[in-house]
């Protein structure tokens, strides 16, 4: 008919420890990742049960609605059905059916959008009406936006391009990248933050260059994992060289 095949989707969740010292409702920070093909959706909920949705897909070129087939179904089916806020990165023609199926049977607080020159907009779904926080500087560089609960920090921050989010829960820290906005901004090393990590998310192109492969061989994070993101054909034998360093590293796809 339309030429689709079955998506098949599934949902692998990976959690950090926790204390149970904290009085939270599940005692975890939890990352969802849905196996939707090419769209960048991931979903993080925190010990105190908030739960974000990041939507940082683009519009593809076929008319396949991937949150009303895919994305609500099975979220609803795994028992995920409030959310604290949905987090849009990229504008596309899924943004109003995001905003639809989250409050189809589920709760949706708020939605943020952060355009590319860093500014802030927050609503309530389905309201025109926001508030805007303008971005510091040029919107380039820095942090953007944090939320803080009983010890654990969801930040999302910005590097000339580059856009990230980090998840610290007690010693644990997870670092959660979806690339950049052009092309012609590279990977730096320096852009990235310090120290050590349990999880690392990238882009699949990210994951090819030889700097990011050298970073995460010292960093040696217990996970990796590569994003859905469409890259260009290498040589064969550059190919081989790379795959051998990412299953060293056990890059997860």
């Amino acid at each position: 008919k339309a030429g689709w095949a079955v998506v098949a989707a599934s949902i692998i969740f990976i959690a950090l420890p926790w204390s149970p010292s904290m009085a939270t409702p599940n005692g975890q920070s939890a990352l969802l990742l849905p196996d939707v093909g090419r769209k960048n959706i991931f979903f993080l909920r925190l010990p105190d049960g908030r739960g974000y949705a990041i939507d940082a897909g683009r519009q593809s070129r076929a008319k396949f609605d991937t949150w009303r087939n895919v994305l609500a179904p099975l979220l609803r089916n795994e028992g995920e059905r409030s959310w604290e806020a949905l987090i849009l990165l990229a504008r596309s023609g899924e943004y109003d059916s995001a905003q639809r199926e989250l409050q189809t049977a589920m709760r949706l607080r708020r939605v943020i959008e952060i355009d590319k020159r860093g500014s802030i907009l927050t609503r309530a779904p389905g309201n025109e009406g926001a508030e805007i926080i303008p971005a510091a500087g040029n919107g380039r560089t820095g942090l953007l936006w944090k939320t803080e609960s009983r010890g654990t920090r969801l930040s999302f921050s910005r590097w000339e391009g580059h856009s990230q989010f980090l998840l610290e829960h007690g010693g644990a820290r997870w670092l959660l990248r979806y690339g950049a906005q052009r092309n012609r901004h590279r990977f730096k090393p320096r852009s990235l933050p310090k120290g050590k990590f349990d999880l690392v998310r990238a882009p699949e192109r990210m994951l090819r260059e030889e700097k990011v492969l050298d970073w995460l061989e010292r960093v040696r994070p217990f996970a990796v994992i590569a994003s859905p993101q469409s890259t260009r054909r290498l040589p064969y034998e550059q190919w081989q060289h790379i795959k051998r360093r990412q299953r060293a590293l056990g890059v997860y796809r």
